[in-house]
């Protein structure tokens, strides 16, 4: 019995064994048909091969890669060259013809994605191996000199690039860099591609410390004026969003996706040169108290110069006159950004005439906030044409009464002859006592920040002050069209 109990273990361990060496045959031959080899799952230079297996079984390619294709381990991330991801075409899936979508991949792809031996070449010059690959981007009919910048040269001043680099430190990357927030030149700088050393943005000339801006970025080398193009404090939401995530933590506290980058919400930072500047140790602070959505917080600031609010909340953030941004950017709680409570492509009432704060008349830096929207001389782009109201000139050269009527209103030019700027009765009435330049005896309660002083139905809204109401007839007897 005790022969027979020492030997029932060693049936287990044989069983055992031949159940490992039945998984052993059938892990090999899974891997066989992944192409297996001594050196990795698949044979050297199986990435310019590898789509027809891909397209055959592309199931059997999570194994490694994962089930969403981001990798494990030493398997890489399908997506370091597929962009889109699944169906992994070659291009972004929303390319119709690659000669001329591929000329604005810097603001939205890294040259990397390009720079793949089955591609276009790791030098850019074109892929290797067999198949269909990649034409190089330095063939006569393309790029002979390489491929141009996307701005003036030489751009090595902060007063030429630093204001663009602020706001759109993405695209700087991606020809500049490499992800996730390498500033080291990229193919511009890389020897055997461009070699063009003025590339690098991180190096010892430029911002060696902060990679891509400078050191004390913070505000211990700003001037008075916010607007210095060396100062963090107007960079706007979209911009950090896009930019300032590369290397800080931006939504809380704690490590960014670079080490020694601050948190947006550090008590403080130790700069490079030792100097110790403040941060948000409670995040950083809106120009404006929070909520600011009523009518009654809002309305002034914006009413006096809409440029302020553009900075945060409109698309484009810095476009001048005739830009015609839309104030739709998300933020907090206005996904749709002002658009939220205002109709689409407008940043205020409408109509935006009559009641206080929600009368247009008391708009501020007309030149350049109603500009925006309004066409470079007002003359008419996304928002109407003021001289469409103001028949008698520019709200901004004529900023009173005579860019609608003349004074009093006579049917005479510049205004000419329709309303408001009607003879009716002024005339008479302009000469007598105490209604001189007083229109309110007759047009009582149709002041300029009122909705009737905007209603241009006939007839014209007449309404005898109480003082002025005479006694020998009826005011509405007389021709409504004098009115």
């Amino acid at each position: 019995m005790a022969d027979k109990g020492m030997k029932r273990p060693n049936c287990f361990m044989y069983l055992k064994f031949i159940v490992l060496l039945l998984l052993l045959v059938f892990l090999i031959s899974s891997c066989s048909d992944q192409r297996f080899s001594t050196t990795g799952p698949h044979p050297e230079g199986f990435i310019l091969t590898h789509a027809l297996d891909a397209n055959e079984d592309i199931e059997s390619c999570t194994i490694c890669h994962d089930a969403d294709f981001s990798g494990i381990g030493n398997a890489i991330s399908c997506f370091a060259c597929h962009i889109d991801g699944p169906p992994f075409v070659i291009h972004p899936s929303d390319w119709t013809n690659a000669f001329y979508n591929h000329r604005g991949f810097y603001t939205a792809y890294n040259w990397t994605t390009c720079a793949a031996s089955a591609c276009h070449g790791t030098d850019l010059t074109g892929g290797r191996g067999s198949g269909e690959t990649g034409p190089s981007c330095f063939l006569a009919e393309c790029h002979a000199a390489g491929p141009p910048p996307s701005h003036s040269l030489p751009y090595i001043q902060a007063s030429d690039h630093g204001q663009e680099a602020r706001e759109g430190q993405f695209a700087c990357r991606n020809c500049h860099g490499q992800p996730p927030h390498d500033f080291d030149g990229g193919f511009i700088a890389d020897p055997s591609i461009l070699n063009k050393s003025t590339g690098n943005c991180s190096s010892a000339a430029c911002h060696p410390a902060a990679k891509a801006h400078p050191t004390n970025w913070q505000g211990t080398n700003e001037d008075l004026d916010v607007t210095y193009a060396s100062s963090h404090r107007v960079v706007t939401p979209p911009a950090v969003d896009t930019g300032c995530s590369l290397c800080h933590k931006t939504d809380e506290p704690g490590t960014g996706p670079m080490a020694g980058a601050p948190s947006c919400f550090s008590p403080y930072f130790i700069n490079s040169d030792g100097s110790a500047t403040g941060c948000h140790s409670g995040g950083p602070a809106a120009l404006h108290p929070i909520p600011f959505a009523e009518a009654v917080l809002h309305g002034p600031p914006a009413e006096s110069d809409l440029v302020q609010c553009q900075q945060c909340h409109a698309d484009p953030f810095d476009g001048g006159p005739g830009s015609n941004p839309r104030f739709n950017v998300p933020l907090g709680n206005l996904v749709n950004g002002c658009e939220n409570c205002h109709d689409v492509n407008t940043a205020h009432p409408v109509p935006w005439m009559g009641i206080p704060l929600s009368n247009h008349n008391l708009a501020g830096n007309l030149s350049i906030a109603c500009a925006l929207c309004h066409g470079v001389n007002l003359e008419g782009d996304v928002g109407p044409a003021c001289e469409a109201c103001h028949t008698a000139g520019s709200p901004v050269i004529l900023s009173n009464c005579s860019s609608c009527h003349n004074h009093p209103p006579d049917g005479a030019l510049p205004a000419s002859d329709f309303r408001p700027n009607r003879e009716g009765a002024h005339d008479e009435h302009e000469v007598l006592r105490n209604v001189t330049d007083n229109c309110a005896a007759c047009h009582n309660g149709a002041g300029t920040e009122s909705e009737n002083h905007f209603d241009n139905t006939e007839p014209a809204d007449v309404s005898i002050f109480a003082v002025y109401n005479a006694k020998t007839a009826a005011y509405g007897q007389l021709d409504a069209r004098q009115h």
